[in-house]
């Protein structure tokens, strides 16, 4: 440790340190001998701790190395910058932020909620869930969202899109870096957890789960760790905004169960201590404010049966994509195997035998692996175990100054602002985006012509059929709890045109037809008397019933 110390005190002419030549800038300051053992005693004394951070006992000197110190924190603050950067500059480039199938119906949530001056409490865009209870769970969400896209059109969706990727890897980066001070290894390991959660970086309201998520970790971290218990009085804000904005708050509630059972458990091997007394106490007390936090919501105590039903839904898992699981065909599923599987083996390495990181850990792979949704709940947690086992291990490095806080900052602005400039879309390149995923031919079609209905159409154009053709109800969309698994399953089966895809009531129902080009269901139509072919480009074909003409 004095050698690490003595060889960071380096000479104008560039040859390597010794003991004395280390000393010699203490003495320029009036330093003794004992000052300098004092120092190094208290740097022995924060490692065998397990301190995160080097208590000085002076105020260290403007030194020789002064221009190689600046030159450092200029260093890490580029390749900070750059670290909050890429992502952004990747979804610039990709432009999938109006691509998501779901996305659409979050925008008409939020359009209906500017135009009504309410929140819905019913279904207002199913002709199966008219008049049926229905809670939009994220309306704080859909709410913004379709402000920005009324004011900005899609390029909003975009900028939203990119602000929440941004405050991710911010927040994650804080967290890792509060946990492992080294630099180099907190850069690496963002980068990494960043990689791994990639294909969820869609403009959906779990972006604001994951931001959250990373947060509550934060200070559930600091708290059990470092025992700044204040930081904790955070957290019924945080899950009243997160109640509000994406039902998925459970996950944050769980891992505050997980927190007071530790306390709990660390009372009981101690009842007879005080301070273990206090904190069960103070954690007990933190979750109780937390859940009558998310109380506060339009639905009340319906949210939590909401969260229920989607978490309980049978046979969702296999009918929706985004559920389905991990299926290790793109590298970012295999940054994920490797970022469990180091985890798994920081704590075997340390043999932390603490219920609260083990039962995280496993519950976060158990999660990640099932559902596509959620694997940054790996990406997060995975690399916050990696982080605390390497702590013993790294190179300790001084914490940022606001002044290189504020370059960065100011470069991640410069850098988002001009990346929309020079590889943000068109209005153009957008609109023949959109119209290479969706109908919105056939939906201009169906307008001009002032085709009625009812409509069928399949599952993934539900959404993006709300929000262009509001007049007419859809049969079905994304919203996966309201339809219900036999309805998907239903739906899935006439599309695929499965033999008794003429028993389908909702079809025998249709007066108008919307569906892709290429769908089983539309083959058969296409050589079916009773519908006529009404309009059909590269994307969408649309059909309407002979007998109705």
């Amino acid at each position: 440790m004095r050698e690490h110390v003595a060889s960071g005190l380096a000479r104008r002419d560039g040859k390597r340190p010794s003991m004395c030549s280390g000393v010699l800038p203490l003495l320029r300051l009036k330093m003794n001998i004992q000052e300098e053992t004092k120092f190094a005693a208290d740097l022995d004394q924060s490692a065998d701790t397990g301190a995160l951070s080097l208590k000085y006992t002076t105020t260290p000197s403007v030194s020789a190395d002064s221009r190689y110190g600046a030159g450092e924190s200029i260093a890490q603050a580029i390749v900070l910058t750059v670290l909050y950067s890429a992502p952004t500059i990747w979804l610039f480039s990709t432009f999938n932020a109006c691509l998501d199938n779901d996305i659409w119906w979050h925008l008409a949530t939020g359009k209906w909620i500017l135009q009504n001056h309410a929140i819905p409490h019913t279904d207002p865009f199913s002709a199966y869930g008219l008049g049926r209870s229905w809670a939009a769970y994220s309306w704080a969400f859909d709410l913004p969202l379709a402000w920005l896209v009324a004011h900005l059109g899609f390029v909003g969706l975009l900028l939203l899109q990119v602000v929440l990727v941004t405050a991710i890897i911010v927040a994650l980066h804080r967290l890792i870096a509060a946990l492992v001070p080294d630099f180099t290894l907190s850069v690496l390991l963002t980068f990494a957890a960043a990689i791994a959660m990639s294909r969820v970086f869609t403009p959906r309201p779990w972006l604001l789960t994951i931001l959250f998520f990373i947060l509550e970790l934060h200070l559930v971290s600091r708290a059990r760790e470092n025992g700044d218990y204040r930081r904790l009085l955070w957290l019924p804000l945080i899950f009243w905004a997160w109640a509000n904005l994406h039902v998925q708050f459970i996950y944050g509630l769980f891992v505050l169960m997980l927190a007071v059972g530790e306390a709990w458990w660390s009372w009981w091997k101690a009842r007879c201590d005080p301070v273990q007394h206090r904190v069960r106490n103070l954690w007990t007390a933190t979750i109780i404010g937390c859940i009558a936090a998310t109380l506060v919501n339009p639905y009340f105590v319906e949210i939590y049966k909401v969260a229920y039903q989607l978490g309980t839904l049978p046979g969702v898992l296999n009918q929706i994509s985004e559920l389905n699981a991990v299926p290790f065909r793109f590298l970012s599923d295999y940054v994920l195997l490797l970022i469990a599987l180091c985890a798994v083996g920081a704590f075997v390495w340390q043999r932390e035998l603490r219920p609260f990181p083990w039962a995280l850990l496993l519950w976060a792979i158990f999660f990640s692996f099932r559902s596509q949704r959620d694997i940054w709940l790996l990406a997060v947690v995975g690399t916050a175990v990696i982080a605390t086992g390497l702590k013993d291990h790294a190179v300790l490095t001084p914490r940022h100054s606001r002044l290189q806080s504020s370059w960065v900052a100011l470069g991640v602005v410069v850098v988002i602002a001009v990346g929309c400039r020079i590889l943000g879309p068109s209005v153009g390149e957008q609109q023949r985006k959109i119209a290479a995923t969706f109908p919105s031919a056939a939906v201009e079609f169906v307008k001009e012509k002032g085709l009625p209905g009812p409509l069928f159409n399949d599952y993934d154009w539900g959404g993006y059929l709300i929000w262009s053709l509001p007049e007419i109800p859809v049969s079905m969309d994304g919203r996966a709890l309201l339809h219900g698994t036999r309805r998907l399953e239903r739906s899935a089966d006439t599309w695929e045109a499965h033999e008794d895809w003429r028993s389908d009531s909702e079809l025998q129902k249709a007066r108008l037809i919307i569906g892709p080009v290429n769908a089983p269901l539309c083959a058969v139509l296409r050589m079916d008397p009773q519908y006529q072919l009404a309009y059909e480009d590269r994307v969408a074909s649309v059909f309407v019933r002979r007998t109705d003409r």
